[in-house]
């Protein structure tokens, strides 16, 4: 089973989306802030922080992720389990990439 982290950021009423692209991966398609693996023997909330870093170059304290959801789902790939953290504290921003 394959369990995978997202947060989603939030400020004030609206959602940081991203559109993906050079990834391989849903090129094309909008996506939450950040999600990725979680790696054997991490936490889903370490996964949620550390994903946020690589993919948007953003620092986030883990006591600001609050918890929203989790879903089971079955797939031909294989079996999921997904984490869903909402935060609207964000530390620092780093530019990873340009449009």
């Amino acid at each position: 089973m394959k369990t995978i982290s997202y947060v989603i950021l939030q400020h004030r009423d609206e959602v940081l989306l991203q559109l993906r692209q050079g990834t391989g991966y849903m090129d094309g398609y909008w996506s939450t802030a950040a999600a990725g693996h979680v790696e054997p023997g991490e936490a889903a909330q370490a996964a949620a922080v550390r994903e946020a870093g690589e993919e948007l170059g953003i620092h986030i304290d883990p006591a600001q992720l609050q918890p929203l959801c989790t879903v089971h789902r079955n797939q031909q790939a294989g079996s999921y389990v997904d984490f869903f953290f909402r935060t609207s504290h964000i530390e620092t921003v780093v530019l990873m990439s340009r449009l």
